[in-house]
C-alpha cells in the first residue's frame, strides 16, 4: 500500500504547476542536505519535461533544460548546484548497466547540490541512492496540456517497482 503523499494537486495551468513545484522544492527539497532523485511518472505529454524545467529554474540553472530522449541523460551545472536530467523511454536494461547509470544517481556531482530526475525510471526497474528519493507522479488529461494533478511521495534510499510490474 502506498504512503499518503506529500503534496496531492490539481493545477489548472502552467502558473499553478510551477506554484506547486516551488513550494515542494523549498519545503521539502531544498532542505535535504545534498540533494535528491526525483522519479517522474506520467504518459507522454504529461508534463515531465515541463517539471524538471521548472526545478531547474529553482536551482537557477541558466541552460536551456530539453528532454534528453536521445542523449539519455544531460548535465547542467552553475557554481552551486548540479541538475541532472534522465530519460530513460529508449534504453534497455543491458544499456542501463553498461552506461552505468546507476552509479551517476547514487551520489552527488561534483559535490554540488544535486538533483537527479528521472523520467522513465520503470526502466531502472529498482533506483538506488545515497540521496533521498522522491516520487513525482503526475495526470493529465487528454486535450488538456496545461492541466494536471501532481502527487509526490517521498520513498527511502531504494525504491523498487511493486512487484506486479517486476519480471518474473
Amino acid at each position: 500500500m502506498e504512503s499518503q503523499p506529500l503534496i496531492d494537486y490539481f493545477c489548472k495551468n502552467l502558473q499553478e504547476t510551477e506554484e506547486i513545484i516551488k513550494k515542494f522544492f523549498f519545503e521539502f527539497v531544498k532542505k535535504e542536505n545534498n540533494g535528491a532523485v526525483l522519479l517522474l511518472e506520467g504518459n507522454i505529454g504529461a508534463g515531465k519535461t515541463t517539471i524538471c524545467q521548472l526545478i531547474g529554474k529553482q536551482l537557477g540553472i541558466q541552460q536551456i533544460i530539453n528532454s534528453p530522449s536521445f542523449n539519455i541523460y544531460n548535465i547542467y551545472t552553475n557554481e552551486e548546484n548540479a541538475f541532472i536530467h534522465y530519460d530513460l523511454y529508449r534504453i534497455t536494461s543491458i544499456e542501463l548497466e553498461e552506461m552505468e547509470l546507476r552509479e551517476l544517481w547514487y551520489d552527488t556531482y561534483e559535490n554540488k547540490f544535486t538533483i537527479h530526475a528521472i523520467e522513465w525510471w520503470q526502466k531502472a526497474e529498482f533506483i538506488e541512492s545515497r540521496l533521498n528519493i522522491y516520487l513525482i507522479r503526475i495526470e493529465h488529461k487528454i486535450n488538456h496540456f496545461t492541466e494536471r494533478t501532481i502527487k509526490i511521495f517521498k520513498h527511502d534510499k531504494r525504491y523498487e517497482l511493486p512487484r506486479i510490474f517486476n519480471k518474473p
